[in-house]
Formats: structure tokens, C-alpha cells, sequence
């Protein structure tokens, strides 16, 4: 009887990993399996290993071939497979227990020929699990144009239908690059159907430079002509899968205009992206940032397909995810940065010092080489030169410093001849892995306008050949307090290496001292006088063990002496949080949730699916009355200013009956909310004209008679944290299924917004594609900022409420709530004490949170009213933004309406990879900002300080020309206009 699954294992020259692989085939849960292992000619002991599992186990088969590629013994694998579905895994790596159990599940519950699982990659002790394969693990069902699709190439965390294979006469290409690709793309789009399977189904096991053969090798016009030709059997892959999907829907008949257009819309949004990935993972990543190993041909080979690519991307893709994501690369000034600029003007440098011991300088040197980051120089001391390859020292990049036998003067020489705006110091035996760098610089990139980290620091990981683990006490200076990680601590002086630190070169040439043959000293003093970041996601490889971290650096009996204890004691914190965090309840409990959720349930199904409806329909017989205007806010029970200056306008005119219904939807009890949805529609249903702050339920679950002209005035600027249909299946914004169940646009015939660059968000989030009815008319709101009489009133309005503010500078935090809507809390993580004890001469701290918080964070009392103050309660947004000197946010819009002024911003956003993955924003976020990003108060106070040299005007002006075009002070002239024009 033929087996459910033919599991693929091409074996080469992997004697040292080969037996963990196959025991972890062996020990799976499912057992239902054959292993097809082919021997692609290794001449190590691999075939012994092979034979020995072949012995002891009857599902384990071997073939052995002449070595001829991966692809080839894959295939020879295929024409001897039996199994209903095919899994190809490396010879490497390793597989959790329940892989095959997960996968083949998923594939018999939803009758899928493709199944996609999660995968850790593991690199030194980093592990983590690629973005794209959470997305796509999640779904049921995925579509084959999903962009996640463009991100996981490989075949080794995937089922496949056999019949598939066979039916279609799919064989991998012969080829030595991105063969995997070719594969999973034909059959991605020759199968029915595409699920996730939501389990780690393999881990993948990322070996750094030093235990594999050296890159030098492998980048030749050979290799990337392979991986060309990859493309081109992707890219007819995707062709041929759209003229298939084309003429299914004549087939069926469903080729309808919109179905069409929205097919081809489709396909023409993958391609793009697929030529994005083409571009910059590919080519750009895998080649061209080993630059400093390739021959000018292999150079010019991928410079002039990244031209060929450019033109088959949308531009604003091109922009965002080429050249936004390789900002080292500076490809706005040109696509492809020559060797000889790099080496002209790097953006890093490495210091190299008489201090790294002779045996691994070689090694360190090559490991530079051999990271993601191209743009560097090396500066060596000379003494060092002859344990370097000649490879590396014809390189235009390396240099060598003249040898002082004082280390300390010899880094202060070599910091002045530096041409690198970033610069390590390497004293210590450390080795780079493949991204540790780039990440590093992104990290120090992350701050705008100039306004850098002055250094960020990694940990470091003991490297012993194969095998890695942190190093204990180095470990003890970056433990997490919870939220975020502890800066002033007495054991930062278990982190006194400067190998692992990246230092922004302008601050160090402004120490005045900074070098003095004691190391202890010279981070001590760094530590305690710059804004810096330590994190912790990222690790360095070093010979170094504890024994050399508390010999050499650690001073302090106390830090010897309790750091196990503050590790051990941050575990157990840590271990607490996660068992508090699991909620435990009783099936009584549960019931009763289950009956009031049930209840709610109902009673939102029959008010908007039948009374509701019914109700405006009955009233809706009468006619309209051409004078009467209804304004309505949603949750509140007062008026907005999204909709006051429309609502005054109208009064003005005196030639309108206006209403106002206050709705209180999910803020009063059920029963005050069915009256006043009930008195809503009974009158709105003869209105000529509404105006309503935001969608609402109450409104949109009716058929609107059509001459009522409904405008949404908004409530905020911009596009930047995403909501509606934006948020769709995201941990803030429920599904898809339950927004169309209880639609909240529909009726909308004029949505306002603050510039034509945003109309396509608006759109998205409102499912109002190409409809016409989201206007860049402005937003109504914004008119008083342009009021010069109004913007005077506002700031004594201000300084009247808070007169500490008089004579001082106003410092405005403003930031967007924390959780849903109905639990919203303020974030409390600024250092009120400590920005008062740095800039309370100068300035006062006001803080405003969002309405939607019922208790804002306190005031500490003897700050309360003397350099801080909270006015969440009690003052107008718009007196605020008028009478602010800087404003500091996170995700809040009132950023684009504080841009009107173009004064100083500063974005708070210590959770902005947590908030991502709950809300998701419209644009890049670090490329959006108009200020510096920054994540601690430290940084906060270090900015204002420097303000008068690291504001930049010009990018808020920028800011504002992109994204507040149409609010000129006449919107609300202009959105009545277009009212009384429908």
C-alpha cells in the first residue's frame, strides 16, 4: 500500500548535520511515510549515515547518483515517489516531532494540494519566524496572487500534492539558483487550492560564513545567469496563471467589466511585487551587497536587470520597498553605487586595533566581508596587515592605520581620518554574521532630521564552532524590565566592550574626552552621558566567556557577585506575567460569557437587520424637507469640532432647520441607545442633508433614500494608523466578514479628506474604490488654524488654563490610545520627573491623551501644575496644536494638522513593531515621520536640547504639502458647496 507522504531528502556532503535531520524524520507523530534520501555523490561519510537509518527502518529508501545539483537528485526523488503528497526537506536542518502531522491535517481538512507552515530560522541563538509565513499561515484559503506568496520560496516548509506534480510533469529546473522558487511558483499556480498551516513545521538552520565554503567562490556570472533564468520561468508561471484565471471567467461567464478589471488589477499588483522581490532580495541582497567579492561583469549583469525591473514596478512600490528598504544603498541618487564611491564615502567604518589576537583577525576581517552591508571601510593597524588575505587588502575599502603601541592614541588618530558617519572600535575577538550590521545601522537610522543615536549596543554570544550561547553576565546588562530595557544600572558595566557598540561618529569627534586606556572608564562615562539604545534582538558572535566579561571589565563586587540573581530574578518575573496572562474560568463562567455574548449578538442582528431598517423605511413615505440638515455624532454626547464649523456655517445662513442626535453608540445602555438610534432614523429619514463625524452602524445598516446627501467630515487628517476595511482580519479590526455583516460606508456620498495623496487609503479602508466620493475638499475642522484672531485667543486660552506656561516654551504630548475602543487606555511611558529635571527652566510639559481614555496617566503631585499638566478632560485639541512649540506624538493624526505651523515634531513610538502588528499603518512609518523617531525619554530630551541644529523645517514643510494640499482655510466653505451641489 503506497504511503500518504514521500518525504525528499538530497543529501551532499553533510555528514555533520545529516543524522540530526533524519532522526527528526524518524520520530515524527505521523508515521505514515516513506523517506526518499539521494546521495548527489558526496565523497564524505553521508552515504554510511544513509545506510544505517535504511537498516534500521523500512520507510528510509536510498539512491545514489553522480553529483550533478540539488535539482536533479529532487527529481530522481520524484520519479521514484509513491506518496499521495511530496515534502522536500534539506539535509541540515531539522524538523519539530508534529510537522508532518500538522501538514498533512490541514491538507485532508481543506482539500488542499498546496500547504504552507510556519518556520523558524535559526542564526547563532537568534530564532525567529519570517512575517510572510505568519500571514499566509493563518488563512484557510490563499489566494495564489497573495503578496506573501512573493516571500517564501522555499519548498522546505510546504506539502505538495503529488497528482499535482505528475499531472502538470513539474520537475525542478536544472539550474543552482532559486530552483526552489521555480517549483513552488508553477505549482502554486497550476493548484486548486492554497491553505495555511498555523505550526512550526521545520526549523532551518542559517550556518554563518565561517562553516560554509567561502563566498568568494559562489558569486560568479555562472550563478547569477541561474538565478536570471529562475526568474524567467517565475515570471511565465504568473503569465500563463492569469490567462488561465481569464478564461475561467469566460468559461463561467462571470466575466463581467469590474470582475475583469479587479482580476487584472490583481495580477498587476503581484507582478510588481514579484519583481520587487526580484530586485531587492535577489538581486540586491544576494549579490550585490557581496559587492566587494564580485567581477565588474557580474555587476553590471544585475545593475542593468535592476533597470529592467524598475520599469515593470509601480513606481510608489519602487519607492517603498526598493529604495526605501536599502537606504544604505542611497538608490534615489543612483541604482547601483560603484566600489569606488563606496570606498570614497562609506557610511560606516571599522577601527581595527593591535588588541584582537592574531589568530582570528583574519577571520574577523573576512566575516566584515561577508556580512549584508557593503558600505564600509576598514581601517586595520598595520602590525595586523600580514594576517590578512591579499583578497581583502587590494580592496579600495581597506586601509591601514600606522601602529602606536598606545591603543588609545591610535583610535583618536584613527577617528580623525574616518569617512564613515557610523564607526566601530573593534578591540575584541567578535565575528559578524550575515545582518548584524545592517540591522545595527537601521536601528541607528531609525531617528530623523540628523537626530541619530549616539550609540546602540548589541549582547554578545559565545561562539564555540557550531555551537552558541549567551554569554551570562553580558547578558545581565540588557534584562527587560517588562516593558522597556533598564538604562542607568550599575551592571551596564558588564557591557564594557566596545566591539559591540556602533557610535555615531559627529558625537564622538564632540567628546572631549573619550580615550583613556581605560575601558572600564571610557564606556563607564559614555553609558552615563549619551542617548543610547541597547538592543536586545540582536547578538554578536565572540570567543570571549564570562570569565573574560568579570575579569576584564566587571569592577564592583556587588555586579560580580548578584547578576545571576538579577537574571534569575527577571525570569521569574517574566515567568509570572505568562502564567497571569492565561485566563482561568470556570465552565459556569464560560456559559454565562457565552449567553451574554449571545444576547448582544441578537440584539445587534435584530436592530440592524430588521427594526432599524423597517423603522427608516415607514418614515422614509414622507417627503423630504429641502431645509432641514441633521448633524449627528456617533459615540459622544456633545458636538465635535470634526463637524462644528460645518454646523455654525449652516446657522449663519439662517435658512436651515438643523438637528443634532447624539447616537452614544457602545457608551450608553442598550436600551438609551435603541431610543436614540430610533429617534435618529424616524427624523433623518426626511432630511435633505447629514453630516456625521464619522461611519456609523446605526446609519449604515439602512437603504438611504437617495436625496439625502450624507457627508463624513471625519475627525482626522492625513492616512496614517489604518482603520475600516484597512484593518480587516488585524488583531484591532475584527474580519472582513462581520464589517460586510454590518456595513458602516455605504451610505456616505461625500467623505472629506485633507489631500488628494490619500484618497486611495480612504478608499481602501471604505471599500469606496473608484466611486468618486472621497474628496480632497479638506477637512472642515482645520479652517480656525488659519485664523489668525482665533490662533492668538487660542494660546492665552492656554496659558490662562496652565499659567506656569507664560514665559516658557509648550511642550505638547498628544499620543493616540493603547487597546480597543472600548478599553482604551493612555500609554505612560514618558519620564515626566526626568524631562522636568532636564528642561523645566525652559519649558512646560501639557498633556493631552485621547478622548477615548477614561483615566489618562497621573501627573506626579509635586509636577502637577508646575512643569506638567493634563487637560485630557478639559481643553480643545485645537487650543493645544495653536499654542504648542513642539509637539510630541506617536500614531496620532493631529500630527499632519500641528504641521499647518511647521514647528518641531517628535515621534514617541516605543511600541511601533507591537502597534504594526495590531493596527498597521498606510505609510512607512520611519519614512513618514517628519521628526526624529525615538523610543525613551532620553532621546526625547537629548533632541530639544540640540533642536535649534536638528530640526528640519523643510521635511515638515515637505510633510505638509503632501498631506494637508486642500486645507487652505476654506474647506468648510468648500464641502458646503459641493453638498448643495448633489
Amino acid at each position: 500500500m503506497a504511503p500518504k507522504i514521500s518525504v525528499v531528502v538530497p543529501v551532499y556532503n553533510v555528514e555533520t548535520y545529516l543524522e540530526d535531520m533524519l532522526k527528526s524524520v524518524k520520530d515524527q507523530t505521523f508515521t505514515d511515510f516513506e523517506v526518499i534520501i539521494v546521495n548527489d555523490g558526496s565523497p564524505d561519510n553521508s552515504q554510511e549515515i544513509i545506510d544505517r537509518f535504511c537498516a534500521e527502518d523500512p520507510r528510509f529508501r536510498s539512491l545514489i547518483k553522480e553529483n550533478g545539483g540539488v535539482a536533479s537528485a529532487r527529481n530522481l526523488a520524484l520519479d521514484n515517489a509513491r506518496g499521495d503528497y511530496v515534502a522536500f526537506f534539506d539535509s541540515d536542518d531539522k524538523l519539530p516531532e508534529t510537522s508532518l502531522e500538522a501538514m498533512y491535517r490541514v491538507a485532508r481538512e481543506e482539500m488542499a494540494d498546496l500547504v504552507i507552515g510556519l518556520a523558524e530560522i535559526e542564526s547563532l541563538d537568534e530564532v525567529h519566524i519570517p512575517q510572510p509565513l505568519i500571514e499566509l499561515a493563518a488563512q484557510k484559503e490563499i489566494d495564489k496572487f497573495d503578496f506573501n506568496m512573493n516571500r517564501t520560496f522555499s519548498v522546505w516548509n510546504k506539502l505538495f500534492k503529488r497528482q499535482v506534480i505528475e499531472d502538470n510533469h513539474l520537475r525542478f529546473v536544472p539550474i543552482q539558483h532559486t530552483e526552489d522558487g521555480v517549483f513552488t511558483y508553477q505549482f502554486a499556480h497550476k493548484c486548486n487550492k492554497i491553505s495555511g498551516c498555523n505550526s512550526i513545521v521545520y526549523r532551518y538552520v542559517r550556518r554563518v560564513f565561517w562553516e560554509s565554503k567561502s563566498l568568494t567562490q559562489l558569486l560568479n556570472v555562472s550563478l547569477i545567469n541561474d538565478m536570471l533564468t529562475a526568474f524567467d520561468y517565475m515570471e511565465k508561471a504568473v503569465e500563463e496563471s492569469y490567462e488561465i484565471s481569464l478564461k475561467d471567467l469566460q468559461d463561467r461567464g462571470l466575466d463581467t467589466p469590474a470582475a475583469l478589471e479587479e482580476l487584472e488589477c490583481k495580477y498587476k499588483e503581484f507582478r510588481s511585487d514579484m519583481y520587487v522581490r526580484f530586485t531587492s532580495v535577489n538581486l540586491i541582497d544576494d549579490f550585490f551587497r557581496f559587492t566587494w567579492k564580485l567581477d565588474q561583469e557580474v555587476i553590471d549583469i544585475i545593475t542593468k536587470r535592476i533597470l529592467e525591473y524598475k520599469e515593470r514596478i509601480f513606481p510608489a512600490m519602487w519607492e517603498e520597498k526598493v529604495v526605501g528598504k536599502n537606504p544604505d544603498l542611497e538608490m534615489h541618487k543612483t541604482i547601483m553605487i560603484s566600489t569606488e564611491e563606496m570606498a570614497e564615502s562609506p557610511v560606516l567604518s571599522f577601527v581595527i586595533s593591535d588588541s584582537v589576537p592574531d589568530d582570528i583577525v583574519g577571520n574577523v576581517v573576512s566575516s566584515m566581508y561577508n556580512q549584508i552591508f557593503p558600505s564600509f571601510e576598514v581601517l586595520l593597524d598595520e602590525k595586523k596587515a600580514g594576517m590578512i588575505s591579499d583578497f581583502w587588502k587590494e580592496k579600495p575599502n581597506f586601509h591601514t592605520v600606522k601602529h602606536l603601541d598606545n591603543v588609545s592614541k591610535y583610535k583618536e588618530k584613527a577617528l580623525k581620518s574616518v569617512k564613515g558617519r557610523f564607526v566601530m572600535f573593534i578591540d575584541e575577538p567578535v565575528l559578524f554574521s550575515r545582518h548584524i550590521i545592517r540591522r545595527m545601522f537601521n536601528s541607528m537610522s531609525k531617528r530623523s532630521s540628523g537626530g541619530y543615536y549616539d550609540f546602540i549596543t548589541v549582547p554578545l554570544v559565545h561562539m564555540n564552532g557550531e555551537t552558541s550561547y549567551p554569554i551570562e553576565s553580558n547578558s545581565a546588562a540588557y534584562v527587560n524590565e517588562l516593558v522597556r530595557i533598564k538604562e542607568r544600572s550599575v551592571y551596564n558595566q558588564l557591557d564594557y566592550t566596545w566591539s559591540n557598540k556602533m557610535f555615531y561618529v559627529p558625537y564622538l569627534r564632540g567628546k572631549k574626552v573619550l580615550f583613556t586606556g581605560n575601558t572600564w572608564n571610557d564606556i563607564n562615562r559614555l553609558y552615563n552621558n549619551s542617548g543610547y539604545s541597547k538592543r536586545t534582538y540582536l547578538s554578536m558572535a565572540t570567543s570571549l566567556d564570562d570569565g573574560d566579561i568579570l575579569s576584564k571589565y566587571a569592577k564592583s563586587l556587588r555586579v560580580r557577585m548578584l547578576y545571576k540573581r538579577l537574571l534569575n530574578k527577571d525570569k521569574k518575573i517574566t515567568e509570572f506575567i505568562d502564567s497571569q496572562s492565561v485566563r482561568i474560568e470556570t465552565r459556569g463562567q464560560r456559559f454565562k460569557n457565552w449567553r451574554l455574548q449571545k444576547i448582544r449578538d441578537g440584539y445587534k442582528f435584530i436592530t440592524r437587520k430588521i427594526v432599524y431598517p423597517l423603522y427608516y423605511k415607514i418614515n422614509a413615505r414622507k417627503p423630504v424637507d429641502p431645509h432641514k440638515v441633521i448633524f449627528i455624532e456617533p459615540r459622544l454626547d456633545k458636538m465635535t469640532n470634526s463637524i462644528m464649523q460645518i454646523y455654525e456655517a449652516f446657522e449663519r445662513t439662517g435658512e436651515y432647520e438643523i438637528h443634532e442626535h447624539y447616537l452614544r453608540d457602545r457608551y450608553a445602555r442598550y436600551r438609551d441607545q435603541f431610543k436614540r438610534g430610533m429617534a435618529f432614523l424616524k427624523d433623518f429619514a426626511t432630511a435633505r442633508y447629514g453630516v456625521i463625524a464619522e461611519a456609523n452602524e446605526t446609519l449604515g445598516c439602512i437603504s438611504k433614500r437617495k436625496e439625502t446627501v450624507v457627508v463624513n467630515t471625519w475627525h482626522g487628517c492625513g492616512a496614517f494608523k489604518k482603520f475600516g476595511y484597512s484593518t480587516a482580519d488585524k488583531l484591532f479590526g475584527g474580519d472582513t466578514k462581520q464589517k460586510d455583516r454590518y456595513p458602516l460606508y455605504h451610505n456616505l456620498d461625500i467623505v472629506t479628506v485633507s489631500s488628494p495623496e490619500i484618497i486611495w487609503a480612504y478608499e481602501e479602508a471604505m471599500h469606496l474604490e473608484n466611486k468618486g466620493i472621497v474628496k480632497p475638499i479638506g477637512i472642515s475642522r482645520t479652517d480656525v488654524f488659519f485664523d489668525e484672531k482665533f490662533v492668538s485667543d487660542a494660546k492665552d486660552r492656554v496659558i490662562e488654563m496652565f499659567p506656569a506656561a507664560k514665559d516658557k516654551k509648550i511642550i505638547l504630548y498628544a499620543p493616540t490610545f493603547r487597546g480597543r475602543i472600548a478599553s482604551a487606555a493612555g500609554p505612560d511611558m514618558l519620564d515626566i520627573e526626568k524631562m522636568a529635571k532636564a528642561l523645566g527652566d525652559e519649558y512646560v510639559l501639557i498633556t493631552k491623551h485621547h478622548p477615548l481614555v477614561k483615566r489618562p496617566p497621573e501627573i506626579p503631585d509635586d509636577l502637577n501644575g508646575i512643569f506638567a499638566i493634563d487637560v485630557t478632560r478639559n481643553s480643545s485639541i485645537d487650543d493645544l496644536i495653536c499654542a504648542a512649540d513642539i509637539c510630541i506624538s506617536d500614531y496620532s493624526s493631529l500630527v499632519y494638522e500641528f504641521s499647518l505651523f511647521e514647528r518641531p515634531m517628535i515621534f514617541f513610538a516605543y511600541d511601533l513593531e507591537d502597534y504594526f502588528d495590531w493596527r498597521g499603518f498606510y505609510y512607512n512609518y520611519d519614512e513618514l515621520a517628519p521628526g526624529p523617531i525615538v523610543t525613551g525619554t532620553e532621546e526625547i530630551i537629548h533632541y530639544i536640547r540640540n533642536i535649534d541644529t536638528m530640526f528640519d523645517k523643510q521635511k515638515v514643510h515637505d510633510f505638509k504639502e503632501k498631506f494637508m494640499s486642500s486645507c487652505d482655510g476654506h474647506s468648510t466653505e468648500r464641502i458646503i458647496e459641493t453638498m448643495k451641489g448633489m
